[in-house]
């Protein structure tokens, strides 16, 4: 069974693998290896992409482990609004350059 306790010890763990990942970009990144260059890029990015994977479930056990212990209210799924329960980006014609949703406090109309 999974308590606040097994939470805590598994976000502990989250952030000691993060580390020892840093660790490796930050060697693989000073290119004293026998790769490759198409083959340290390729590593590099395989290892960027897990310590991006481990943060985000840090993160998400971080946020479980504040809402059990009551200092954080659940948060449900969907867009995000703003404060009037709008949805924060609002779909713009598309002139075929690039994104054509804009954030509704950047000024545009």
């Amino acid at each position: 069974m999974i308590t606040a306790e097994t939470l805590a010890a598994r976000q502990r763990r989250l952030e000691k693998l993060t580390i020892g990942l840093a660790r490796e970009v930050q060697l693989l990144r000073e290119g004293n290896d026998p790769l490759l260059f198409a083959e340290r890029r390729a590593h590099l990015k395989a290892i960027q992409d897990a310590l991006a994977g481990l943060d985000e479930a840090r993160v998400v056990l971080a946020r479980a482990g504040q809402r059990l212990a009551g200092h954080r209210p659940a948060r449900g799924h969907g867009r995000r609004q703003d404060r009037r329960g709008t949805p924060y980006f609002r779909i713009l014609p598309n002139s075929g350059r690039g994104n054509s949703e804009v954030p509704r406090n950047c000024g545009m109309k």
